[in-house]
C-alpha cells in the first residue's frame, strides 16, 4: 500500500525512521528507457533488500520493564532492510523521491556510503 503524505507532518515516532530510498535505474541493460510509472509499480512490488539514506529518526521507544531505550541510528545514514517492512510514501512536491517509514528493527546492516563517480 502506497501513503501520500507532505514533509511537513510528523511522520517518525518510537523507534521508526524515516529513508529516502535510492533512485531506481529507469534503463534496462540492454538501453531501453523504462517510464516512471513501470519502475515505480517494479519497486512497490519488489522483496528484494533495499538501499536508503536515514532522513529522520524516532526518539525511540519504553520497554514493558519502563526501561527507555533510543534509537541507534543516525540521520544520514546509509541502511540495508527487506522491502516488505516498510511503508512507502510519494511525498507531495517530491515527485521523483520515495521515502520509507520502517521500524529499527527492520534495519539488516548500515552500508558504506554511496560513492560519487568519478568526474571526466
Amino acid at each position: 500500500m502506497v501513503h501520500r503524505a507532505g514533509l511537513g507532518a510528523r511522520l517518525h515516532v518510537g523507534q521508526r525512521v524515516l529513508v529516502r530510498l535510492d533512485p531506481e535505474e529507469k534503463v534496462t541493460r540492454g538501453g531501453l528507457h523504462l517510464p516512471e510509472s513501470a519502475v515505480r509499480s517494479a519497486r512497490e512490488e519488489t522483496v528484494e533488500p533495499e538501499t536508503a539514506n536515514i532522513v529522520a529518526v524516532g526518539p525511540g521507544e519504553y520497554l514493558d520493564s519502563g526501561d527507555f531505550v533510543a534509537t541507534r541510528r543516525k540521520v544520514g545514514e546509509r541502511v540495508i532492510f527487506q522491502r516488505g517492512h516498510c511503508v512507502l510514501l510519494h511525498v507531495a512536491g517530491y515527485d521523483d523521491v520515495d521515502f520509507c517509514i520502517i521500524d529499527e528493527r527492520a534495519i539488516l546492516a548500515v552500508a558504506p556510503p554511496a560513492q560519487e563517480p568519478p568526474s571526466n
